[in-house]
């Protein structure tokens, strides 16, 4: 894995235009011929394309790719069902789904891909496990290869993180993007703190949330040199570790994909939730070809911008599982949680048993990060 490859997937978070090239850089690395990046909406239906390599944007390019979806996508379908039951970030070959090699190659689609752009064998890999939709990748080789190597196994295994986190930051910023326009001018109606960081670790833009928890110093608090502190000594040096560790991979110079911590508080109230990622401006709308660290702080005491109905559809939720998800989000134990719906403690923690294993969450701290991370609050 090539150090302008990892900068490449970072530029796309906040640019998915640049999605072509990072493609492109993949597929070199792995010594392939052709990647594409899809999407699974289960609200939406079928596959839709997210982002293509040069290869299959050319082939859209001239008519050939409308020609595929038209005539011979369909042909994919006993795959595409094998695909929805892979694990994240394992890989699979299209001989691996369901369907023989003898099979595949005597297909049309097959023939049709082989002539169009000279492509046959394919690995392919899950990017995430949301239940509502799922990112994939498909790496598509030359016809004359038999079967993926190790080789490119190996180079496609260390890129799938990168992959998948860059796919993670791009989904909210986009989203964000679609509803208001820019990115800057968005910040502050997002209700999770959000700094960006120097490679030294200091603070470049602290949205209106951050500022709230920095100001507080209840936990976060920023130090004379404008950089992030906790209150404890060492959670801060894993603070700045961890911002350093992410930050070096946004200059193609580490691999670390992300980051986890939480922080505690001197009040005694619920720990702060942090997630550090890589983040590149190739677009210098941030700061001079920004390379750094974005950290997420999440509030687990300030839970009412959290949107539930649509969190508890996506995770098929049932309406009293779905009350019940709201008031621990809230923070109310199970005991709180019964008095106020009119409950025994046992039904209710029934319900949060099934709550945690269909969000497939352990505690309260990760499932509000998983709300956070699914729908994250905007107002």
């Amino acid at each position: 894995m090539t150090s302008s490859t990892i900068e490449y997937l970072y530029d796309c978070a906040l640019e998915p235009d640049r999605w072509q090239c990072a493609l492109d850089a993949v597929v070199c690395d792995m010594g392939a011929r052709a990647a594409i990046l899809l999407v699974r909406d289960f609200r939406a239906g079928p596959w839709s394309l997210n982002h293509l390599c040069s290869v299959y944007s050319d082939m859209f390019a001239r008519g050939a790719g409308a020609v595929y979806v038209e005539k011979f996508a369909h042909l994919e379908e006993q795959q595409v069902a094998a695909l929805e039951g892979l694990r994240v970030l394992d890989m699979v070959a299209d001989t691996d789904l369901g369907v023989d090699r003898q099979t595949l190659d005597s297909r049309a689609d097959y023939g049709f891909l082989a002539r169009e752009i000279g492509i046959r064998r394919r690995l392919v890999s899950r990017l995430n496990d949301k239940p509502g939709w799922f990112d994939l990748i498909a790496v598509a080789f030359d016809h004359a290869v038999e079967a993926p190597s190790n080789r490119a196994r190996a180079a496609l295994g260390d890129h799938l993180p990168h992959i998948a986190k860059s796919i993670e930051i791009e989904r909210t910023f986009t989203d964000l993007r679609q509803r208001y326009n820019a990115v800057l001018n968005v910040l502050d109606r997002i209700r999770i703190g959000i700094i960006l960081a120097l490679n030294d670790g200091e603070i470049l833009l602290a949205n209106a949330e951050a500022e709230r928890l920095l100001s507080d110093r209840d936990g976060l608090r920023r130090t004379p040199l404008n950089t992030t502190a906790c209150d404890d000594p060492d959670q801060s040096a894993a603070f700045q570790a961890h911002i350093a560790a992410v930050a070096l991979t946004s200059r193609g110079e580490g691999d670390v994909a992300g980051r986890q911590m939480r922080v505690d508080r001197r009040s005694g109230g619920t720990p702060l939730l942090v997630d550090f990622a890589p983040i590149r401006d190739a677009s210098d709308e941030l700061n001079e070809r920004f390379t750094g660290a974005i950290a997420l702080v999440v509030d687990p005491d300030r839970t009412e911008d959290l949107r539930i109905d649509p969190f508890a559809a996506l995770f098929d939720l049932t309406g009293a599982e779905a009350a019940v998800c709201e008031l621990m989000l809230r923070g109310h134990s199970a005991p709180e949680i019964a008095e106020a719906r009119g409950r025994s403690v046992e039904t209710v923690r029934n319900q949060i048993k099934a709550v945690y294993a269909k969000t497939e969450t352990r505690d309260r701290g990760s499932l509000v990060r998983l709300v956070v991370r699914t729908l994250p609050p905007v107002i």
